[in-house]
């Protein structure tokens, strides 16, 4: 599973926004996808066949393209082409997540 909230990266956004101390932090969502997808790419490229990849966690504005989807979705392929990929990142339309997830209705 790769949880794209990391409490511990200065640059991730997190939904504690509207909390006045968090509010006070900055962030360079930029950087934190670029740090999101090298993480992924070193998963997917360095540790053999993976079956399945659990993406944890999109809301509100932070789901789809906000994550560079498409693009994410098109390196792990080009690394694990037999891969499953869940929809938590909320990217339906690159049609690289097979898998619906509905945490809340479980």
């Amino acid at each position: 599973m790769f949880s794209p909230v990391s409490f511990t990266y200065p640059n991730c956004y997190h939904p504690m926004k509207g909390n006045p101390e968090w509010d006070k932090k900055t962030y360079n969502w930029d950087r934190y996808i670029e740090y999101m997808h090298n993480h992924v790419e070193e998963l997917v490229s360095n540790y053999g066949k993976i079956d399945i990849l659990w993406f944890d966690y999109s809301f509100g504005e932070y789901r789809g393209e906000k994550w560079q989807a498409t693009k994410l979705g098109k390196m792990v392929r080009k690394h694990q082409p037999h891969i499953i990929i869940d929809n938590r990142l909320g990217a339906i339309e690159t049609k690289t997540e097979p898998i619906m997830t509905y945490q809340m209705e479980l």
